[in-house]
């Protein structure tokens, strides 16, 4: 049976690989930031739900740079937390469900043991933050799925480090990749799969408040690559090093990552 979906932030990257896979599948309406900024019009959007009445919401805002929401943060509060909090607010009680993506920098840098759905988040950056106050607000509501998610690679993540650094080695340079940064990667392909048949078809988790979708092995972003690459003449320009090799002027967390007490909710790792 097919179902009205509205999707906010259409143009994110996360967003143009679910719209490849739902569009054909049920009515979809999509709406970016360029067509109404939602985040600082929202009564325009609570007109364009009333007239739509989707039966599912499906928000792919976010300010999701690190650095951005350091140098931005009354951006990344007013974009991560208080927009989706309105929202939410705002569907409760309402005929619609409302997915909304979370990241695994809610929790604490250097855990051992990777987080589950049961563990208690901690965040120590701008944007962990402003992501775990969105969290707390739409778990609340009776209508509402978190979907955490950890480094997503595929096609459509063109602004995500994975693809600049293989943009790089197919035109031949050299390249260096931090072998002490980790997640759990997921394929978006394989996301976007999973997330049409297991949500928005089965409903597999209609239940649950916050579920972790995520790799079953923590990896490095240079073990990402060297897993994506084989050809040994292109990895012969790849030299492993640690982050502070790039002198960057903030300090991201080096060893984030998920797990999931949803067995089919730990993937494997395979790009697409």
């Amino acid at each position: 049976m097919k179902k009205k979906i509205l999707l906010i932030g259409s143009n994110s990257s996360l967003a143009n690989q679910l719209s490849k896979i739902i569009d054909d599948k049920h009515s979809l309406l999509k709406l970016s930031r360029k067509d109404v900024d939602v985040v600082k019009n929202f009564e325009k959007l609570k007109k364009i739900i009333y007239t739509f009445r989707p039966n599912i919401l499906i928000n792919c805002i976010g300010l999701t740079k690190f650095i951005d929401c350091e140098e931005n943060p009354e951006e990344a509060y007013l974009v991560n937390a208080l927009y989706p909090i309105n929202l939410a607010n705002f569907i409760r009680n309402k005929k619609i469900t409302l997915i909304h993506f979370s990241t695994e920098a809610v929790f604490q840098d250097g855990l051992k043991k990777m987080p589950t759905e049961k563990v208690l988040p901690n965040p120590s950056t701008i944007y962990g933050n402003s992501k775990l106050l969105a969290d707390k607000a739409i778990s609340k509501i009776n209508n509402s799925l978190i979907i955490r998610l950890p480094m997503l690679v595929g096609p459509t993540q063109n602004h995500q480090i994975i693809n600049k650094i293989l943009k790089k080695l197919r035109n031949g340079q050299k390249v260096f990749v931090s072998n002490d940064v980790y997640s759990t990667p997921i394929s978006t392909v394989d996301f976007s799969k999973f997330f049409l048949r297991e949500i928005i078809q089965k409903r597999s988790f209609n239940k649950k408040k916050i579920i972790h979708i995520c790799s079953k092995k923590r990896m490095s972003t240079y073990e990402v690559i060297k897993d994506i690459v084989k050809d040994k003449k292109i990895l012969s320009n790849i030299t492993p090093v640690s982050e502070d090799f790039f002198k960057s002027k903030f300090q991201r967390p080096k060893k984030l990552g998920l797990k999931s007490i949803y067995k089919n909710c730990n993937r494997t790792f395979i790009y697409e």
